[in-house]
C-alpha cells in the first residue's frame, strides 16, 4: 500500500484541516488508519476519542481528535 499523501488543501505548518479526514467515518480505527488520517489532515498529531475515556479539553489547532464508538468505529473527527 503507498504511503498516505497529505491533502494539497491541508495548510502548511502543521494545522490541522478535518475535511481531508472524513474519508474515517464509520472505518474501524487502528494504529495505522489514525496516522493516514493525520497526514492527510496536516495534523502534527492524532488521538483517538473513546467512550468513557477520560481527555483534557485543551484545544489544539496542530491535532486532529478521532471520536469512535464502543467498536472503535470512528463517528467524528475534528480539529482541536
Amino acid at each position: 500500500m503507498p504511503a498516505p499523501v497529505a491533502d494539497p488543501s491541508a495548510q502548511a505548518g502543521g494545522t490541522c484541516n478535518e475535511k481531508s479526514a472524513r474519508f474515517l467515518l464509520g472505518k474501524t480505527v487502528d494504529e495505522r488508519i489514525a496516522e493516514d488520517a493525520r497526514v492527510r489532515s496536516g495534523a502534527r498529531v492524532v488521538r483517538v476519542l473513546r467512550p468513557g475515556v477520560a481527555h483534557d479539553d485543551e484545544k489544539r489547532d496542530a491535532r486532529l481528535n478521532v471520536e469512535v464508538d464502543g467498536l472503535g468505529q470512528a463517528l467524528a473527527v475534528r480539529c482541536g
